[in-house]
């Protein structure tokens, strides 16, 4: 029974570890980008409800006041509705924090949230844009599209992120 040579780092395995830790960075950043934005916005609609300058609020109909649809999950109404996007908003800055956590299963957990978060986003949005599509092609505005299109490349970002951090060991 014979030994295999064990590979040495080299330059392939050199260049393999700084394209996945270049890969992580990228996706990291899309991620806390997106986290912050989002959270940010969610007060900021929370503070037009509290205020009762809006009845409803929701981010996907920011861009056209007259758009009656209520997008699943990112909908608000009221001072009830305040309340709710204010959590959500802290629950998204709390899934960040625990995404870059040394403790494994935190982690994952952060993880999760984060996919489960912009996977919402970015399915309300497909849902919206579904609403303006007519059988001759899109008939609404141009910029709810990009934005939908946009939100679905967040959602497979945090997909591909989770997917490279799910098992990162870290040591102390």
């Amino acid at each position: 029974m014979g030994r295999a040579a064990t590979p040495s780092l080299g330059i392939n395995g050199l260049g393999r570890r700084i394209s996945r830790v270049v890969e992580i960075a990228i996706t990291t950043t899309i991620a806390w980008l997106f986290g912050l934005a989002s959270a940010a916005l969610l007060v900021y609609l929370a503070i037009g409800l509290y205020t009762g300058d809006r009845l409803f609020a929701s981010p996907l109909a920011m861009l056209d006041a007259n758009d009656a649809g209520h997008p699943w999950g990112l909908s608000f109404t009221g001072m009830q509705g305040a309340y709710i996007a204010v959590g959500m908003a802290a629950g998204v800055m709390a899934a960040l924090g625990m995404s870059m956590m040394f403790n494994g299963s935190l982690r994952k957990l952060g993880l999760m949230a984060l996919i489960f978060w912009s996977g919402m986003w970015a399915v309300d949005a497909v849902m919206v844009v579904s609403l303006g599509w007519a059988a001759g092609g899109w008939t609404g505005d141009k910029r709810l599209l990009m934005i939908a299109g946009g939100l679905v490349v967040v959602f497979g970002c945090m997909v591909h992120r989770a997917w490279r951090v799910w098992r990162v060991r870290v040591s102390v």
